[in-house]
């Protein structure tokens, strides 16, 4: 059975159960950079994500999850003072203590 524009009725509804699948694709890709570029190790991927978790600090300054990922792209590109400081940063916003919605 077609509808007006062509589509079959099945069609429409599978268009209408995605519909609520909205996603925020900004917090994934900013993973899958600062995961490749800490395994690389390559010197222009740390500094692409060095940028990119030093922006999510500025936007999310009390989560310890972007203190610790930054700490952890500072120490591959040593330096070592500002790597320390960002994980402090992150144990004292709570890092590690559990809990529900904490990150």
């Amino acid at each position: 059975m077609e509808i007006r524009d062509g589509r079959t009725k099945e069609g429409q509804h599978l268009e209408r159960d995605f519909q609520g699948w909205d996603m925020d694709i900004r917090p994934f890709m900013e993973y899958v950079i600062f995961h490749t570029a800490s395994i690389t190790e390559d010197y222009h991927a740390l500094c692409h994500a060095r940028s990119i978790c030093s922006e999510s600090v500025v936007f999310r300054p009390n989560s310890p999850e972007a203190w610790w990922k930054y700490s952890i792209i500072l120490d591959k590109l040593g330096d070592t003072v500002a790597a320390e400081d960002a994980r402090s940063a992150c144990i004292s916003l709570g890092s590690g203590e559990g809990g529900a919605g904490v990150h």
